[in-house]
């Protein structure tokens, strides 16, 4: 997903703080000894349809797993891992992203 589309997603299951609502879980994937591009396929094989992959303001691929409680969660760890691929559960994310303007300022926004 684009990143400007993922993060306004994001935003819709997070708090006004960044923190992720209870009944919604966000992984940060831990890209090493492979492409992201790999990673990626390897990811979209194993996730579910109503599963979200895409990228924060630092291009860190993120999956967004919506409706699933922490069981669920180890699952889906469980079975990333199994294919080489390591994770980090998040509890919350930054909702601001670094914006580059004209003449080189630079400013922070809310997305």
């Amino acid at each position: 997903m684009e990143q400007d589309n993922f993060a306004k997603l994001l935003k819709t299951y997070c708090d006004t703080e960044g923190r992720v609502l209870k009944q919604h879980s966000l992984l940060r994937v831990k890209v090493v000894d492979m492409t992201v591009k790999e990673a990626v396929r390897r990811i979209s094989a194993i996730i579910r349809v109503d599963d979200v992959l895409g990228a924060d303001e630092n291009n860190r691929v993120l999956i967004l797993l919506p409706n699933t409680a922490r069981k669920g969660v180890q699952i889906v760890k469980g079975k990333l891992k199994a294919d080489g691929i390591e994770t980090e559960e998040l509890r919350s994310i930054s909702l601001t992203r670094r914006v580059t303007t004209v003449g080189n300022k630079s400013e922070e926004r809310v997305i």
